[in-house]
């Protein structure tokens, strides 16, 4: 999972440092049930989190939760595993009613009192080294801490927007079904009649495009709000390359857009492979309509290390820089007809796949759009 090795890379934790804390695990130990009822204690200063505890006789539990995060802590492993647990937790505490800030301070009380203990013993321990590997741990699970809170957050933040227009389209299908029933009939009713003008020939046929309109919009809005079901599988980034080739490069062609594919490296991407071809095609769709008329489009798939990139560039108009915050919220969009919901979906795929995606733009210059994908090892 390679968000966990770029957490250890950019704070610097080694093998070393697990080996150091599993001396101070044998150390410090004995100051696990203290530490746990002083972090207990100071969580507790919510009154949902307290409310919570009173109402489910939860205390006990959650103690021994704190105690096994201490244990765990220290004694490791401290690998991809331990990211996975520390994540799972976090989502339960945040569920539970504790807010972030009381975590954070937690998690610092938790550093004082195991600096305090360790300051405390045989002065072996006091060493650089061994201080420095128990702020590194910390240091993990405060970032991990603040990772959760953030996906949480951005989940939510889709969710209802999602829920309530998925509802909408769906109340929206019958009325246009109806609709569109009733246009049927009244262009037979007319022909009936005699009246095949040109005038409401048009007519009709604008009312119908438009129906047809609003129908695709509901689809895309229901589809949007689906939970994604993925189905993981190596790919070769070659093979998937030449399919967007195959299927697109003719049109893109025609209009004068130059599409550049290229791979580097020998790996596969692990990916449900239809959802990123998916991802890949509607990021190509944004580039066309970026630009007016010929232009360049270069799409890059890299499958080697931990992570797959797939970096997709475009000349387009590009987007100003104080709206690129926003490309990601649902149903925001700069295009007269567009419908907002493009980069979301694209968003949902990739960390459906538990990757990262991030956008950089210049007006008049262009778009890039890079995309990460967790590799595991094969």
């Amino acid at each position: 999972m390679f968000l966990f090795e770029e957490m250890v890379e950019s704070i610097g934790f080694e093998p070393e440092d697990s080996l150091r804390l599993r001396e101070l695990h044998g150390i410090l130990c004995g100051e696990f049930d203290r530490v746990a009822r002083s972090a207990f204690e100071l969580l507790m200063e919510s009154v949902r989190t307290r409310r919570y505890s009173d109402e489910h006789d939860q205390t006990d539990r959650l103690l021994e939760t704190l105690r096994s995060w201490l244990d765990e802590l220290l004694r490791g492993p401290h690998d991809e595993g331990y990211f996975e647990r520390r994540r799972q937790l976090g989502r339960l505490h945040l569920a539970m009613g504790f807010r972030p800030n009381a975590i954070f301070a937690a998690l610092n009380l938790v550093r004082r009192e195991l600096l305090g203990g360790l300051l405390g013993e045989d002065q072996q321990w006091c060493r650089p080294a061994h201080v420095g590997s128990l702020e590194k741990i910390i240091d993990i699970d405060l970032t991990i801490v603040l990772q959760t809170y953030w996906e949480e957050q951005m989940r939510n933040k889709l969710q209802v927007p999602a829920a309530l227009a998925a509802g909408l389209a769906h109340e929206i299908r019958n009325p246009l079904n109806a609709i569109g029933l009733h246009l049927t009939l009244l262009e037979r009713r007319l022909r009936r009649l005699g009246d095949d003008s040109e005038a409401a020939a048009t007519s009709i046929e604008g009312i119908r495009s438009e129906v047809r309109r609003m129908r695709a919009l509901t689809s895309e809005i229901v589809d949007f709000a689906k939970p994604l079901d993925l189905a993981f599988v190596w790919v070769d980034p070659r093979e998937l390359s030449e399919a967007i080739e195959v299927a697109h490069a003719a049109s893109l062609g025609a209009s004068g857009i130059e599409l550049e594919l290229i791979v580097h490296g020998e790996g596969r991407l692990w990916c449900d492979r239809d959802q990123i071809h998916h991802a890949l095609v509607a990021l190509l769709m944004n580039a066309v309509e970026a630009m007016d008329g010929a232009g360049r489009i270069r799409v890059e798939l890299t499958a080697e290390g931990l992570y797959s990139v797939i970096k997709v560039q475009d000349d387009g108009a590009g987007i100003a820089r104080e709206l690129q915050s926003q490309v990601f919220d649902l149903f925001f969009t700069t295009k007269a007809s567009g419908t907002g919901l493009g980069l979301p979906a694209v968003q949902k795929i990739v960390e459906a796949h538990q990757g990262t995606i991030e956008l950089d733009s210049q007006s008049n210059v262009g778009t890039t759009v890079w995309i990460k994908l967790p590799r595991p090892r094969s």
